[in-house]
């Protein structure tokens, strides 16, 4: 009988170490994502804004535009506009890449 109690205290003290190892990968897991994933999230969503923001003001710059505007300032205009969507595109595509890793 004592070799049957022995061996469950055993198994006890197993089952105690494999608890607090699974507890100390799942803090260390989580302790990563807020510091790590969620501050990387923030910043993507940080440019976004901003890029978003960008590009809203070169579209109405570009709306705004009158027939009677020299070639070179459309030109101009054009470029901002393509230059701002493309970094809009790019920050946007990075959200929901961070968001999706998240």
């Amino acid at each position: 009988m004592s070799k049957f109690v022995s061996a469950f205290r055993e198994i006890a003290t197993y089952k105690e170490l494999l608890r607090s190892q699974v507890e100390h990968v799942l803090i260390d897991r989580l302790t990563e994502f807020l510091s790590v994933d969620l501050q990387a999230v923030k910043e993507s969503r940080y440019r976004f804004d901003k890029a978003d923001s960008a590009y809203d003001q070169a579209r109405e710059k570009f709306a705004s535009l009158k027939k009677s505007t020299h070639a070179d300032v459309v030109t101009g205009l054009e470029e901002d506009l393509h230059n701002s969507k493309s970094a809009f595109e790019r920050s946007r595509f990075n959200l929901e890449f961070r968001q999706m890793l998240s």
